[in-house]
C-alpha cells in the first residue's frame, strides 16, 4: 500500500514537471530560486486546479515530505484553497453600472460584507493552520500563509482601481 502512495506522488509530480516545461520555441523567464509558481502577469483568474496541484507539488519538494505525508499535505492544501475560492465567490462584490456612484446604503453593505469575508477568512485559516500542523512545522506553515498573501496582494496590485476609490 505504502509503496501505491509513493508511486503514485511519484507518477503525479513527474506529470507536473513535464507539464510546467515552456512549450519549444518559447522563452521563459527565469524564476528565481526559492520563489513558488504564481499566476502569470495577464492572468486576471485565481490559480486553477492545474497550478495548486504544482503549487502543492513544489511545497511537498521544497518541504521535503515523503510518503503519507506528501498525500496528507496535497489533500489539505487542496481543501484549504477550495474552501478560500468558495467564500471569496460568496462575498464577490457587485460592481456599478459604469458612470454610476453607489449609494451610501451599497457602501454600507459592501463594507460589512468585507468584515464578514474577513472572519470567514480568519477563521478557515485558523482551521487549516490546525490541519497543516499536523504534518508541518510553524515556521512551513507560516511560509504558505505567507505565500498565499503575497499572492492575493499581488492580484490587488493589478486590478485597476475603482473610480469611487480615487476620488477618496
Amino acid at each position: 500500500m505504502k509503496r501505491m502512495i509513493v508511486l503514485t506522488m511519484a507518477l503525479m509530480m513527474t506529470a507536473a514537471m513535464v507539464c510546467a516545461q515552456p512549450a519549444q520555441g518559447k522563452k521563459s523567464k527565469p524564476q528565481p530560486a526559492g520563489q513558488e509558481q504564481t499566476a502569470s502577469a495577464d492572468q486576471k483568474r485565481p490559480l486553477g486546479k492545474k497550478q495548486l496541484m504544482g503549487q502543492a507539488i513544489l511545497y511537498v519538494q521544497n518541504f521535503k515530505l515523503a510518503g503519507e505525508d506528501s498525500a496528507k499535505f496535497v489533500n489539505t492544501y487542496q481543501a484549504y484553497n477550495k474552501q478560500l475560492r468558495a467564500i471569496r465567490l460568496q462575498y464577490k462584490q457587485e460592481k456599478p453600472a459604469e458612470g454610476q456612484e453607489m449609494t451610501e446604503e451599497q457602501v454600507e453593505k459592501r463594507m460589512y460584507d468585507s468584515f464578514e469575508q474577513s472572519r470567514a477568512i480568519l477563521e478557515t485559516r485558523e482551521h487549516f493552520y490546525k490541519e497543516f500542523r499536523k504534518i508541518l512545522t510553524p515556521k512551513q506553515v507560516s511560509r504558505i500563509f505567507k505565500d498565499e498573501q503575497a499572492r492575493r496582494t499581488k492580484q490587488q496590485i493589478k486590478r485597476p482601481v475603482p473610480a469611487e476609490q480615487k476620488s477618496a
